[in-house]
């Protein structure tokens, strides 16, 4: 009698463990972000969420919540752009000038026909490419010449070189 009230507990606990929402874990780190105040992370664990299992009751939670936080998103990143734009003040003649002397010197990759979505998360513009070639200030130069903002904003490392920028 015993061995099957055991049976009987291990195949319930199997059953219960098989009914777990896959979208949870994404949708409570979705939560978590936003009450931080960090709506583009937020917004990935959302999206993560409902990847992992859209009609599962976390999955549609985390559905509703990306819809309704998507006007806070894009106040946030039309800050952030604007926010960066301020930061960089525009070119003025010698800038240009030695940015489009530059440019021969200076390689340019793309990364992809699509748009990039972590430049497009962090509201800068939506290609990853790479500049190459001179030295990083160079580079730097010719890439917001033609309108691209760092990814990583960070100097002295191998992701020097990778920007976001329109087509």
């Amino acid at each position: 009698m015993l061995r099957v009230h055991v049976l009987v507990a291990l195949v319930l606990a199997g059953s219960v463990a098989g009914c777990t929402d896959k979208a949870e874990p994404e949708y409570a780190r979705c939560i978590a972000m936003e009450q931080r105040g960090e709506l583009v992370l937020a917004a990935r664990a959302c999206e993560a969420a409902i990847k992992a299992d859209s009609s599962s009751t976390a999955g549609k939670a985390a559905a509703a919540k990306l819809k309704n936080m998507q006007p806070a998103l894009d106040a946030q990143r039309a800050a952030d752009r604007r926010a960066y734009e301020d930061s960089h003040p525009s070119d003025d003649g010698a800038r240009a000038a030695k940015a489009a002397s530059l440019k021969s010197k200076v390689r340019v990759k793309s990364w992809g026909a699509e748009p990039d979505a972590e430049c497009s998360g962090m509201g800068l513009p939506p290609f990853r490419k790479s500049y190459e070639g001179g030295t990083f200030e160079e580079d730097e130069l010719v890439a917001e010449a033609d309108g691209c903002a760092h990814l990583f904003r960070r100097r002295g490392n191998a992701n020097d070189s990778v920007f976001c920028c329109p087509r």
